[in-house]
């Protein structure tokens, strides 16, 4: 298997979580975003949704080698069963991984969690807003849009290790 660094950013613990685990089955060390050996082949990142961002990318980015694959896994609430998100994973990722580096990317998508009473007054007062809005402004709702709606203000866990495997395939095979 080639070199592989194991990174993350990791605002409220899911990101972390799935890369120690991922490292775990590895069997190698998580790396620092700032300190991605430059002799890695692979680098595995993984990366919260917050606000139409993927938490730490562009640092990543800034600091991977330049010939390295980038093994992008995004964690988030958003289901990864449904295309419509991937589109709009999609677009938050372009922003950032552009020109020849698309085609040494390869994107997961897993599922977080989100405990209401260890989010930051900024972040709390963003999912306060966004509900209000869809109550208030959305007719038909999509599941997604039910779902934050009906776990508004709760604890919801959606970390799943067992969906690690196709990342672990994809890395080992490569």
């Amino acid at each position: 298997m080639k070199k592989t660094a194991v990174v993350y950013k990791s605002m409220y613990g899911s990101s972390k979580k799935y890369a120690l685990e991922f490292a775990f089955h590895l069997q190698t060390e998580v790396t620092d975003v700032q300190s991605i050996p430059s002799d890695a082949d692979i680098v595995v990142f993984f990366g919260g949704l917050y606000a139409g961002v993927v938490n730490g990318l562009a640092e990543c980015v800034k600091h991977l080698p330049p010939s390295a694959e980038l093994v992008l896994v995004t964690v988030g609430l958003v289901d990864p069963a449904i295309e419509e998100n991937h589109d709009e994973i999609r677009k938050m990722t372009d922003k950032v991984i552009t020109g020849e580096l698309k085609n040494r990317t390869k994107i997961f998508h897993l599922r977080g969690c989100m405990d209401y009473s260890a989010l930051s007054a900024k972040h709390k007062a963003m999912m306060w807003m966004l509900v209000k809005v869809l109550l208030k402004t959305k007719k038909e709702r999509t599941a997604e849009d039910q779902s934050l709606i009906d776990t508004y203000g709760k604890r919801i866990d959606f970390v799943d290790f067992s969906t690690l495997t196709p990342v672990e395939e994809f890395v080992r095979n490569f």
